[in-house]
């Protein structure tokens, strides 16, 4: 008779399912409280049928961030149970004894454990669609929406902690490596970024690399997913919009990108599954060949990490070799452990130990000393003005965003010559740019925040940030006053680049001046309110009154809150209006107006809202404006 042969063992799927239902019931009971639970609560009070549906859409998606979480969960807690029999001797023989192939075990239990997930997905699904139904509105694109992006998240996760309860024997080891396996990237750039702060000038670590994000799942996945307000309900007798969610469009190809990873990892999972040594039950690694890799990972990550915190904690500011040795007592440290937890014994003082222990000790200080001598060239890196695609710069209130190719270049060569005032006054020091700082500081220079952020035609961006004094008459005071003189520059100062997102004068439609002390003000109708802007964008171009950084207050010297009201396609946006010292007819405009004291003759200023408790409610209503508010 022809023999048939299963691609998996209905015995064993039927062996998992009833061995691990009570996970699948945990994770459905969970979910329905996410979810389910949710859409039958929501919009209970809503006040119109449209207003109802965008509360039920604008529900499930964002449910969607509860899928990375419960994936991120369940994935370890199913790899964790299906490949238990793996942890213990017994167990892998009886399995092992069967009449079963390592490949038929192998997708048994991944499709048990992936098939117990899935299922409860399904359930939720279809509990989810009664819900909605019974509120009379069944949103399909949204469930369905959610339904994939869960199983595509899913699917990587199982997968990546199916990787890691392969290389160990330790059942409580898998979620150990599982999470160091999720985080390690991000954590390994924030011991580097760190170390950078140390010895870069102008490092900023304030943004992730893209590799770094792609290599922290859980972050990459949840950036991904965000919502955005892409439509707005107008409901007939109402004078508000709802706002209608939507998923980013990178949900689907960022999720679709891991699950095919997840796919990869599923065949590595089955060829390590094949080759795995029965006998390897109950070690902390599988594969000989691995022991070495997790020894070295530990003791130099561990070295990095734990060194940093120990010279932040006992021994900040005292040198390079005090870091350096912090690092490598914590790197030895960790190197003994791993050893030892992977001999399962405290004898393992050898020749051949101590030889490897001083290599790694060699490989350690050549990583600090390579990031100390900064080999990649970091900190002199200044992109050339053909490959910028625009460039954001703030110091003090002046800030710049811009692409024009005229600024770009003036902020480029302002970049050049911080570098090079900090390379020619004692910048090669360790401890970043204090001893720098210190050298300056001592002939009365001021020292400024200097922020640029460059992004490239690449699509990358590069950032810095610098702590620099700027003497009188130098080339940085040159620079910096050529850049805050600029008009853009100056309209944001007055918050006036609002005007370039919502139309310009013409949408300003009146406002009002109120005046701190006395509470006194004065409406604006819509032609004062238009006059007062032109002026101010008459102060903005002017450039016979020219702001000097080191002498001229950058921020608001008026006494008085100034609100604009626009309309625009977009609803009703208002901005606040600064008026610093370089805005002459602006001032004069403002001094002209007639101001009207409060009716009740009593008027409480912001700073004595802050000081009488009594008053937290007034200072909470000060200023309330309807609709979108857009500060300048």
């Amino acid at each position: 008779m022809p023999r048939k042969t299963s691609f998996c063992n209905g015995a064993l799927l039927r062996s998992d399912a009833k061995r691990y239902w009570p996970l699948l019931f945990l994770y459905v009971t969970l979910w329905i409280f996410i979810l389910p639970l949710q859409l039958v609560q929501v919009g209970r009070h809503s006040a119109s049928e449209a207003i109802l549906h965008a509360d039920l859409h604008n529900t499930i998606l964002y449910s969607v961030y509860g899928s990375v979480i419960m994936s991120l969960l369940f994935g370890c807690f199913m790899a964790m149970a299906v490949w238990s029999y793996l942890m213990t001797a017994r167990t892998v023989g009886l399995m092992h004894a069967l009449p079963v192939t390592r490949t038929q075990a192998f997708l048994s239990h991944a499709l048990s454990g992936f098939g117990i997930l899935t299922v409860g997905n399904v359930l939720v699904f279809l509990l989810s669609v009664l819900c909605c139904a019974g509120r009379g509105f069944v949103d399909w694109e949204a469930l369905a929406s959610w339904l994939l992006l869960t199983e595509l998240m899913e699917l990587f996760f199982f997968a990546l902690a199916s990787l890691c309860a392969m290389i160990t024997g330790w059942l409580l080891a898998i979620p150990v490596f599982y999470g160091a396996v999720n985080l390690a990237a991000l954590l390994l750039f924030a011991v580097v970024s760190a170390m950078a702060q140390l010895f870069y000038f102008g490092y900023s670590g304030s943004e992730f690399p893209r590799a770094i994000r792609f290599l922290t799942p859980v972050m990459r996945i949840w950036e991904s997913i965000k919502t955005n307000t892409t439509r707005w309900i107008t409901v007939e007798g109402m004078d508000y919009q709802f706002p209608l969610e939507e998923l980013s469009p990178k949900a689907f190809t960022v999720c679709g990108v891991y699950a095919a990873v997840g796919v990869a990892l599923l065949l590595l999972v089955w060829y390590l599954n094949k080759k795995r040594p029965s006998e390897s039950a109950g070690d902390a690694i599988s594969f000989r060949w691995l022991r070495p890799v997790a020894r070295w990972s530990i003791g130099l990550c561990g070295g990095l990490g734990l060194g940093l915190f120990l010279h932040y904690t006992t021994f900040y500011g005292s040198g390079l070799f005090s870091l350096l040795l912090c690092q490598i007592i914590m790197g030895v440290i960790c190197f003994f452990a791993a050893q030892m937890l992977l001999q399962k014994k405290f004898r393992i003082f050898t020749k051949r130990w101590w030889v490897e222990t001083a290599a790694m000790v060699v490989v350690l200080a050549a990583v600090v000393c390579c990031i100390r001598l900064d080999v990649t060239g970091f900190q002199h890196r200044v992109p050339n003005a053909d490959n910028v695609d625009s460039v954001r710069f703030r110091i003090s209130a002046a800030e710049l965003n811009t692409d024009d190719p005229a600024a770009v270049e003036s902020v480029i060569s302002l970049h050049r010559a911080i570098l090079k005032q900090y390379d020619e006054n004692g910048g090669d020091t360790f401890g970043g740019n204090t001893a720098y700082r210190d050298h300056l500081d001592s002939s009365g220079t001021d020292t400024y925040y200097v922020y640029m952020t460059y992004t490239l035609k690449n699509g990358a961006e590069m950032y810095r940030t610098f702590s620099t004094p700027v003497p009188s008459g130098s080339d940085i005071h040159r620079l910096l006053t050529q850049v805050v003189n600029r008009t853009d520059c100056r309209e944001a100062l007055m918050g006036l680049d609002v005007l370039r997102t919502y139309g310009g004068v013409n949408n300003v439609v009146g406002g009002h001046v109120t005046q701190y002390e006395t509470g006194a003000f004065a409406e604006l109708t819509r032609q004062q309110a238009q006059d007062l802007i032109s002026h101010a964008l008459s102060d903005a171009a002017n450039s016979s009154k020219p702001i000097d950084p080191l002498r001229d207050t950058m921020y608001n010297s008026r006494d008085l809150d100034i609100e604009i009201r626009l309309n625009t396609d977009k609803g009703n946006v208002s901005f606040s209006l600064d008026v610093p010292d370089f805005a002459v007819e602006t001032a004069a405009f403002l001094d002209a107006l007639e101001f009207e004291e409060p009716v009740d003759g009593t008027y409480d200023s912001v700073e004595k809202c802050y000081e009488y408790e009594a008053d937290e409610d007034v200072y909470d209503d000060f200023g309330e404006v309807t609709g979108e508010v857009v500060y300048g």
